[in-house]
């Protein structure tokens, strides 16, 4: 990901940036953080998304694509979210900690979601934390509530710690 600026800026300051089509815009210590998803970054998340759009259909969680997320004084845009509380929408975003966030990796976001963001979520109280390697053919799952890291390869079938019953098959996602 690219700095869009070394100074520092608030929330407001944020929303008044000019933003362009196809540009995820985020803003971490103070910092607007920006990347732009390849097709292969698409494809995985697409694939994820369906495969839990399935799972929580009926039930009484969502999951959402790239929707902006408020934790303190950083919006971030996870590639998904799980959300069981509706009520802490606004109009431009949740405010809060999702229950699962995924994040795909991308070599202009590495740093930020292995490191920042892993420590960022725990902080503020997400559940559960996925990592979608997509030159390895891993997603890495980290579960806060009860200090768990469990890796899944692509042959095998990742499982939920927090949703017992998701089970994907990672064969249908890489």
């Amino acid at each position: 990901m690219q700095n869009f600026s070394l100074k520092k800026i608030s929330i407001a300051e944020f929303e008044n940036i000019k933003t362009e089509t196809g540009i995820i815009y985020e803003l971490i210590d103070g910092q607007v953080v920006m990347s732009r998803p390849n097709i292969q970054h698409q494809r995985l998340l697409t694939r994820l998304s369906s495969e839990l759009h399935q799972y929580f259909k009926n039930k009484s969680c969502d999951t959402y694509s790239e929707i902006e997320i408020k934790l303190n004084e950083d919006i971030l845009v996870p590639d998904i979210s799980i959300i069981c509380d509706d009520t802490q929408f606004t109009n431009q975003r949740f405010n809060g900690a999702p229950n699962l966030i995924i994040e795909i990796l991308s070599p202009s976001n590495q740093y930020n979601d292995t490191f920042v963001k892993l420590n960022k979520y725990e902080i503020f109280g997400v559940s559960e934390y996925w990592i979608v390697d997509p030159v390895r053919g891993i997603i890495t799952l980290y579960n806060y509530e009860n200090k768990k890291t469990l890796t899944f390869s692509k042959e095998e079938t990742i499982q939920s710690i927090i949703f017992p019953e998701l089970t994907i098959n990672l064969n249908d996602i890489f």
